[in-house]
C-alpha cells in the first residue's frame, strides 16, 4: 500500500490529504495535520473526492454519435473527426465561428493551453465558465492591492467580520473562526446574513440583512466607520469615499437593508477598535447582488480601519484564482459566448468541464446547444450535456493528472497523479495538445499571465454602483411583489460542489442531500396551510420547479432558501448579464408559491 499527496478542488481552501492505493485502486483517505491550511481536517466533499477514482460511472473511452446514440471510439477517429470538422467549420463559417469553454478547476497549465489553442485556431471565442458569484468578486478584486490572509492566521484575530455563510460552504475555517472568537475575552464574530446560519448563531453581531443588499450594509458601516473622521486620519481613498457616502442617505441603506444605522455603526466600532481584524466574503450562486463592489468596499474596510486588518475572499471553484489569472481578460465572456451560440454565431463548441446545462439550465443555454452545429463535451461522467454532444471525451480527474493549481491566496501548489484516468480517459491538457497537433501546430507553454497589482479604486464608479442598489431593490420588488411574492435565496451546504453535477454521482452526498428542498418561515408556512410540510410549486419568472417544503424559524417571512446545487433550484435564475460585467447576475429571485395537494 503507497500514500500519495493530493489537493482537493471542491472549494479554494485547497486543503491538502492523502490517498492510501494499493493495486491501482484507491482503499481510502489519509489525513496530514502538518498541512498549514486544514491541518488534516476534511469537509465531506474532501473526505469523499476519492469517490472519483475508479468510480463505476465514469467516462473512460471516447464515445461519437451514432444515429440516436453514442458508439465507442478510439482516440485517434475522435481526434481526427474533430479535427476534420474544425477545418471545415473555418472553411465555411470563419475561426470565429468556433468556441471553447473550460471551467476553473482546470490546472493552470490546462487554462493556458486552451487560450493558446484558440488563438492558433484563429478565434478570441475562449472563455472560463466561472460561476457568478466567483467572477463577480475576481473582478472586485482585480488589479488591486490588498492585505491578505492566510487561513492558518484566522486563529490570531480578534476580530473576523464574515460575509455569507461561511461554516457550510468552506466548513474547515469553522475551527478556527470559533477558536478565534472565544481565545480571548473581547474578541468578536460579526455576521452579515439574512439567515440564522451555522455560521450566525456564534456571531456576537449578527446583522440580519435584506437578502442582496450585503453591498449596501458594508457601505453604511464604513459610512460610520470614517463619519467625522480627519482627511488625514482616512487617507487617500478616505476624503474622496467620505463624501461620496455622504451623497448616500442613511435612510436609503437602512431601508434597502433592514438594518437599522445604530446596528451598522456599533458594527464599525467593534470591528476598528480590534487590533487585528478581517473580511471574509464566502460568496454563493444567488445571495448577493453588487459583488465588485462588496469586494473592493472590503479592501477599504480593512484599509480604512486602525490596527492590523486585511481581507480573505474565498471562491467556490478550486481553482478560480488560477484560471483568472492565466486568462484575466477574454474578448467575450463565458455568458457572451453561449449568447453568441444562441444567435447562431458559434457553428461548433468544445466545452472541457462543467455540464453547462445542469449550471444554467435556462432558455438561454437550451437554445446555445440546440443553435451549435458541432458540440464536444469532455468531463468525467455522463451528464446532460453530453446528451447533445457529437462527440464526448474522457477526462482525468485533478487526483489523476499533473499540473499547478492556484488557492484562494494565489499559493501554487502542485498536482502530481494519485492514480491512472479510468479506462483510456486523458488529461484534458494532453487532448488538447494532441488535438492541436492533428491540426498542424504545437501548443507550446508560456509564462502564465498575471494579473496586474496597484492600480488605484475608482471611487467614483464604487459610489455610484452601491448608490444604484437601493433604487435597483424597490424597483425589483414593486415591479413583482403581486405576481412573485417571495424572495428566493441560493442555500449553501458541505455536501454538494457547484452545481452538484459532479458530487450527484458520490454515494454518500446522494444518501444525505439526494434531491433539493425549499425551506420556510414557520408563519409564511401556517398562512398557506404547510403546518405539517408538503410540496409547493415555485415559480419564477424563468422557470418552475416542485419542491418539498422544509419549516424553520431560522429565516425572515417572505425570504425562501433552496439549495443551489440542484437544476430544479437553478432553473429559477434568470439568465441576466450584468451591462458592466459582461457576466451573469448573481443575486436572489422574486418567486411564487402554489402549495401541492
Amino acid at each position: 500500500m503507497v500514500e500519495k499527496r493530493s489537493v482537493c478542488l471542491f472549494c479554494s481552501l485547497g486543503c491538502g490529504l492523502g490517498i492510501e492505493v494499493d493495486g491501482g485502486g484507491a482503499l481510502g483517505i489519509e489525513y496530514y495535520p502538518e498541512h498549514p491550511v486544514n491541518n488534516g481536517r476534511l469537509c465531506p466533499r474532501g473526505h469523499y473526492a476519492l469517490e472519483l477514482l475508479n468510480h463505476p460511472h465514469r467516462l473512460y473511452v471516447p464515445q461519437i454519435r451514432d444515429g440516436e446514440g453514442l458508439r465507442k471510439a478510439s482516440w485517434d477517429e475522435a481526434l481526427n473527426l474533430l479535427a476534420t470538422r474544425i477545418d471545415e467549420t473555418r472553411k465555411s463559417y470563419g475561426p470565429q465561428s468556433i468556441g471553447i469553454v473550460l471551467d476553473p478547476n482546470h490546472t493552470n497549465e490546462e487554462v493556458e493551453a486552451g487560450l493558446r489553442l484558440a488563438e492558433a485556431i484563429g478565434t478570441s471565442n475562449f472563455s472560463c465558465s466561472f460561476s457568478p458569484e466567483d467572477y463577480g468578486l475576481l473582478k472586485g478584486l482585480r488589479g488591486l492591492s490588498y492585505s491578505e490572509i492566510k487561513a492558518e492566521e484566522l486563529e490570531e484575530f480578534n476580530c473576523i467580520l464574515v460575509i455569507g455563510s461561511l461554516f457550510e460552504s468552506h466548513p474547515i475555517l469553522a475551527k478556527r473562526v470559533i477558536g478565534a472568537k472565544y481565545k480571548k475575552r473581547g474578541n468578536s464574530l460579526i455576521v452579515i446574513d439574512p439567515q440564522r446560519t451555522n455560521t450566525a448563531l456564534f456571531a456576537n453581531i449578527h446583522l440580519e440583512n435584506r437578502p442582496g443588499s450585503e453591498a449596501l450594509v458594508l457601505a453604511g458601516i464604513l459610512k460610520s466607520l470614517i463619519k467625522g473622521a480627519s482627511e488625514e486620519a482616512v487617507g487617500k481613498w478616505g476624503g474622496e469615499l467620505k463624501a461620496g457616502l455622504e451623497n448616500i442617505p442613511d435612510e436609503a441603506i437602512s431601508q434597502a437593508s433592514g438594518i437599522r444605522m445604530g446596528q451598522l455603526a456599533e458594527a464599525a466600532r467593534v470591528f476598528n477598535d480590534s487590533e487585528k481584524g478581517v473580511v471574509i466574503l464566502s460568496p454563493g450562486f444567488g445571495r448577493h447582488r453588487g459583488l465588485p463592489e462588496l469586494a473592493q468596499l472590503s479592501i477599504l474596510l480593512a484599509n480604512l480601519s486602525k490596527g492590523e486588518k486585511g481581507i480573505l475572499p474565498l471562491f467556490t471553484f478550486g481553482n478560480a484564482l488560477g484560471s483568472y489569472r492565466a486568462a484575466p481578460n477574454p474578448v467575450k465572456t463565458f455568458p457572451q459566448l453561449i449568447e453568441d451560440a444562441s444567435g447562431g454565431g458559434i457553428k461548433l463548441l468544445l466545452l472541457f468541464g462543467e455540464d453547462i446545462l445542469s449550471a444554467y439550465p435556462s432558455e438561454a443555454v437550451q437554445k446555445a446547444i440546440g443553435q451549435v452545429e458541432f458540440l464536444v463535451s469532455a468531463g468525467l461522467f455522463p451528464s446532460e450535456i453530453s446528451k447533445f454532444a457529437h462527440i464526448v471525451l474522457p477526462s482525468a480527474s485533478w487526483l489523476e493528472k499533473s499540473g499547478t493549481v492556484s488557492s484562494f491566496k494565489g499559493r501554487d501548489q502542485v498536482l502530481e497523479p494519485v492514480l491512472p484516468p479510468p479506462g483510456i480517459a486523458r488529461p484534458d491538457l494532453e487532448i488538447m495538445s494532441q488535438l492541436a497537433t492533428r491540426l498542424g501546430f504545437s501548443l507550446e507553454p508560456k509564462a502564465q499571465r498575471k494579473a496586474e497589482k496597484g492600480i488605484s479604486i475608482d471611487i467614483q464608479g464604487l459610489i455610484r454602483g452601491v448608490a444604484s442598489l437601493p433604487k435597483e431593490m424597490t424597483a425589483e420588488e414593486e415591479g413583482a411583489k403581486e405576481e412573485y411574492p417571495y424572495l428566493l435565496v441560493g442555500e449553501e451546504n458541505s455536501i454538494h460542489f457547484a452545481d452538484g453535477s459532479i458530487t450527484r454521482n458520490f454515494g454518500w452526498a446522494m444518501e444525505v442531500l439526494p434531491s433539493p428542498y425549499i425551506e420556510i418561515n414557520t408563519r409564511d408556512a401556517e398562512k398557506l396551510g404547510l403546518d405539517g410540510g408538503g410540496e409547493v410549486l415555485v415559480r419564477s419568472r424563468s422557470g418552475e420547479s416542485t419542491l418539498p417544503v422544509q419549516i424553520t424559524d431560522r429565516i425572515p417571512q417572505g425570504v425562501l432558501f433552496a439549495p443551489s446545487h440542484f437544476p430544479q433550484v437553478r432553473c429559477l435564475y434568470g439568465w441576466r448579464i450584468d451591462p458592466d460585467l459582461g457576466y451573469l447576475e448573481s443575486r436572489p429571485e422574486r418567486v411564487s408559491l402554489m402549495v401541492r395537494d
